[in-house]
């Protein structure tokens, strides 16, 4: 008996350490804070395990800031194109589109959307279609290649990308690939040597402290982009 007493004032302990910590260190919202208090007070050791899963964010050592907009020149062209629209001297391939200037100016304005112009989209309601034009834009690439996909596995597609990477890295090109830690799981980690020795540059996103093992469920990366040369993006 004394024992289970034990067992539960050291519970009843840890969650009272927990609900200081949550209000004190982790700097939540006040709905979110009581919202855990509840659950560690009420599911003491199974609300625990939900909070490490869920409850946590970001730590700022793993949050770097970076003005990356101004490195890129993106706020220079921003600027540079609500003033050509504000004294009418923004010009269009397509006058047609002068009517939609307003709308130009809106994204420009809230959303630093720069206006471009000649592209051509191509729409692929096929996978295996697109990871074909994908590989075939990847070999073509004569000077980077960047990818980022939230499932990269070592499976048929997975090795026809990694031998791809290999390739190109081996050229002389500048190739990066950032997966998602979680997402791809799956990816062997010789793998990843093959690409890295070959000399591309291979990232997990949210790396866990014990692999294969990761509770940060839910900040992940799902994002799926493949940026060649500058010219094309997926």
């Amino acid at each position: 008996m004394e024992i289970l007493q034990l067992v539960i004032s050291s519970l009843l302990l840890f969650n009272i350490i927990l609900s200081l910590t949550i209000i004190f260190l982790e700097r939540k919202n006040a709905t979110a804070t009581w919202a855990w208090i509840m659950v560690l007070t009420f599911i003491p050791i199974f609300g625990f395990i939900l909070y490490l899963i869920f409850g946590r964010k970001l730590s700022n050592k793993t949050i770097f800031t970076w003005d990356t907009k101004s490195k890129l020149g993106v706020k220079h062209a921003v600027q540079h194109q609500m003033r050509n629209i504000e004294n009418g001297k923004f010009y269009l391939h397509d006058p047609r589109l002068m009517a939609y200037k307003d709308l130009y100016y809106l994204h420009l304005r809230n959303n630093d959307a720069i206006f471009s112009q000649d592209n051509d989209v191509d729409i692929f309601t096929d996978g295996n279609r697109k990871f074909e034009s994908l590989m075939e834009d990847i070999k073509a690439a004569k000077d980077h290649v960047h990818l980022q996909y939230y499932i990269v596995r070592s499976d048929h597609l997975g090795n026809r990308l990694v031998n791809v990477i290999k390739e190109k890295a081996r050229e002389g090109i500048e190739v990066r690939l950032l997966y998602d830690d979680l997402g791809s799981r799956k990816l062997s980690r010789r793998l990843m040597r093959d690409m890295r020795h070959a000399g591309a540059e291979v990232e997990g996103f949210f790396p866990p402290l014990i692999p294969k093992v990761n509770f940060k469920i839910n900040h992940r990366n799902h994002r799926k982009l493949a940026i060649i040369d500058g010219k094309i993006g997926t």
